[in-house]
């Protein structure tokens, strides 16, 4: 429930959902957790007319903006964060900056009566400053896991006062969950690595305790490098990884496909010999937002297609 403002506040006094730290990252045993308990979310202040729900609404973040549209709230939206690109109409509403470098000034310009953040929302500067400031902040944990994203739908649900409509939501997230583990339960286990960027040098690989590595354990990939966070590689330590699938996002920077099966050393590995280098939709998994299963559910399908296949 959400919790009044003496009470359920997490770091520096900025209300939070779930306890999850900063950088964790639940592992594949997590992954498909039923559990769908939501920690303390606290509104600050109650918002005037909160019985009609909040109308001035600032989404910060891919997942929580993707959430309000889902909910049926996008035109109480006045501003969102440069990262919110989905649904399309999101990406014409204001912007107040991008996630981790938030100002209280631009945030308090556009007078919302409420601020729905992403875990990964800061700086905590930023954050402490709002504390103060009266307005109700509803704050997700960082949880790159099925169980963190479905929590997120009914804490959004919560906040916008949409509890029916995020049950359903709810509802059709654990349809889609269902179907990722029947669409798992027969398929092998390639290895494989997450490239964060190629292109211009030694790519960035994705390691442990990160959002990438989360989505591989989604997958069924394992990571056939195990470093923690993301590192430079060398040609030769990816040749040596030997990854027989790799993953790369789908951005507008160039460093797409061509880009990575360019990258020194990936024509000497299975997954460079075989073309098996797929691009995901960043969007919808990175985040852990509403899609995240089904997304991910495709993108296993796509994996254990014969090689050189696109769809």
């Amino acid at each position: 429930m959400i919790a009044d403002g003496m009470s359920g506040r997490g770091r520096d006094g900025v209300a939070s959902a779930g306890g999850g730290s900063v950088g964790g990252v639940s592992r594949r045993r997590f992954l498909f957790a039923g559990s769908c308990a939501l920690a303390a979310v606290a509104g600050l202040v109650p918002a005037a007319g909160a019985a009609q729900g909040p109308q001035r609404i600032v989404s910060v973040g891919s997942d929580m903006t993707e959430l309000v549209y889902a909910l049926g709230a996008g035109d109480r939206i006045v501003a969102t964060d440069t990262t919110s690109l989905w649904p399309p109409q999101a990406r014409e509403t204001p912007k107040v900056g991008y996630l981790r470098n938030l100002s209280a000034e631009g945030l308090l310009s556009v007078e919302p009566d409420l601020l729905l953040l992403s875990g990964t929302a800061g700086p905590q500067s930023t954050l402490r400053q709002l504390a103060g400031t009266g307005l109700r902040i509803v704050q997700a944990a960082e949880d790159y896991s099925l169980a963190g994203a479905r929590a997120k739908i009914l804490l959004v649900g919560e906040a916008l006062g949409e509890q029916a409509k995020a049950g359903e939501l709810a509802a059709g997230f654990d349809r889609d969950v269902a179907r990722l583990q029947e669409t798992l339960r027969p398929l092998a286990h390639p290895r494989g690595v997450f490239l964060l960027a190629a292109g211009g040098g030694s790519p960035q690989v994705a390691g442990r305790e990160t959002a990438a590595q989360a989505i591989l354990d989604l997958v069924g990939v394992d990571n056939a490098l195990d470093h923690r966070g993301y590192r430079a590689v060398s040609p030769e330590a990816l040749v040596a990884a030997g990854p027989e699938v790799v993953l790369v996002m789908n951005t507008s920077s160039g460093h797409g496909i061509e880009a990575v099966a360019a990258t020194p050393g990936m024509a000497l590995t299975p997954a460079g010999r075989a073309g098996r280098i797929v691009e995901i939709d960043a969007v919808a998994l990175m985040s852990f937002g509403p899609r995240v299963a089904s997304a991910a559910t495709e993108l296993a399908e796509r994996l254990r297609m014969p090689a050189g296949v696109r769809r």
